[in-house]
């Protein structure tokens, strides 16, 4: 049925409405997973081989939490599941 501006009385999605659908289908999905990292670490700020900086891999460390992980390993804390628990 036409309505008075000539448009059809239909429910039309707004763009926020399609913005949150598109959203939470995002956020079903990465519920639905168990997400692991690979952290990587620059050795230095030129790209070049065989080149280390060591307060450049300090602060990437420290940035990352590693630091941390460290010292929660070392008193004993597992931060890795089991063969069993997975």
């Amino acid at each position: 049925e036409a309505v008075g501006n000539g448009r059809k009385n239909k429910a039309r999605k707004t763009l926020g409405r399609k913005f949150q659908e598109q959203l939470d289908e995002l956020m079903i999905r990465l519920n639905a997973t168990e997400p692991h990292f690979v952290r990587t670490i620059k050795p230095n700020s030129l790209k070049k081989p065989r080149e280390f900086e060591a307060p450049l891999v300090l602060d990437q460390l420290r940035y990352a939490g590693l630091l941390e992980v460290c010292r929660i390993r070392q008193m004993g804390y597992p931060i890795r599941k089991d063969h069993h628990e997975f």
